[in-house]
Formats: structure tokens, C-alpha cells, sequence
């Protein structure tokens, strides 16, 4: 909620720019950066646990083929 007010004021900030050049660096740098910073740095340790449960995952597969007991040869 605040990310979208942040963003409807700097796109106000960027309409009043004196030319179009001005007003998309203004709405890029002042608004949309900090804003996909803000995200980026807030959905971090989510990233980290699914990257980790998936490695515990892939651990736990390695080791039950590493331990699953060889099949016997076939019956003539």
C-alpha cells in the first residue's frame, strides 16, 4: 500500500518535469528503483529457505539411492 502511494507521488513528481527525458529518469530513479530494491531486499529470506529446503531435498534423494540395497538379478 505504501510502495503504491510512493509511486502515484513520484509519478505527480514526474509529470511536472519540465521535458519527457526528465520525467521518465525521475519516475525511474526517485520511484521504481527503490521500490524493486524494497521488494528484492524484502523477499530475500524467502528466496533463501526454498533454496535450502530444496537442497535438503536433493540430499535426502542422494542418500536413499546411495543406500537403497542392489536388486537381484532377474529369475532364468
Amino acid at each position: 500500500m505504501v510502495a503504491i502511494g510512493w509511486l502515484w507521488v513520484v509519478f505527480m513528481m514526474a509529470i511536472t518535469e519540465k521535458n519527457w527525458v526528465a520525467g521518465v529518469m525521475t519516475f525511474l530513479f526517485y520511484g521504481l528503483a527503490p521500490c524493486l530494491l524494497l521488494f528484492y531486499w524484502l523477499t530475500k529470506q524467502g528466496r533463501e529457505r526454498r533454496r535450502y529446503a530444496q537442497w535438503l531435498r536433493e540430499r535426502e534423494q542422494q542418500q536413499e539411492r546411495e543406500t537403497a540395497p542392489a536388486s537381484e538379478p532377474p529369475a532364468p
